[in-house]
């Protein structure tokens, strides 16, 4: 059995996590907005979305090449899929912490991101998206340990950056849907938690199921 993590299925896990990321950075979104100058707020949206998300790439293309320079030189098979497991459990975890999380809590981003002073707007957006990619964030942290697995640079940067365009969607709107998001914070949290325990589950089964090959499991192509 081989389970492929592709582009697709990357994407389907950034729509299906995509309630948790407009919680967490819909201030963000908006605030965005603020510094848009004479540029439409879809225009702004867009280049700073491109930038997000080409960080998110670059994530993964650094975590890529770290998983492929460690993987080879690990003692032994069982280390690959233990590190395969810590993966998925990692997500089950941020799930339940995610479900648990009833309190209004601060986001993890809900201080203005940095701004740029100087350049362009579009490419001041462009870097503020890119340093966006760089806040604190759980699930990315589960996807870039996917990513990893990947086995090339270019590879990881493919699945990462296609997580993130999943996300893109529901948070280019939560910088307009800020206050109706806040009313239904307890549900849309627990609905991303149950999300990514379901995908951590099923990375697990997969685990489970298949050999002793530490990535026969985890195909990445397009």
């Amino acid at each position: 059995m081989i389970v492929e993590l592709t582009a697709p299925a990357f994407l389907i896990a950034g729509l299906a996590t995509s309630p948790h990321c407009a919680l967490m950075c819909g201030a963000v979104s908006a605030t965005h907005l603020q510094t848009r100058g004479a540029l439409t707020a879809a225009h702004a949206q867009l280049v700073v979305n491109l930038g997000r998300v080409s960080g998110y790439a670059l994530l993964g293309a650094l975590a890529a090449g770290a998983g492929s320079w460690l993987l080879p030189r690990l003692p032994g098979e069982a280390i690959g899929r233990w590190l395969q497991l810590g993966a998925a459990l990692a997500m089950i975890l941020v799930g339940a912490l995610q479900m648990r999380a009833r309190a209004a809590r601060p986001a993890c981003c809900a201080q203005p991101p940095l701004r740029f002073a100087l350049g362009p707007v579009p490419v001041r957006l462009f870097l503020q998206g890119l340093l966006w990619a760089a806040l604190p964030c759980g699930v990315l942290y589960g996807v870039l340990l996917l990513a990893s697995f990947s086995g090339t640079a270019a590879q990881g940067a493919l699945l990462a950056g296609a997580f993130g365009l999943g996300t893109t969607p529901l948070l280019w709107a939560s910088g307009a849907l800020v206050g109706t998001l806040g009313r239904r914070r307890t549900a849309l949290r627990s609905a991303a938690g149950l999300a990514l325990m379901l995908i951590g589950a099923a990375m697990t089964i997969a685990i489970a199921v298949h050999g002793a090959d530490p990535l026969g499991w985890c195909v990445a192509h397009a």
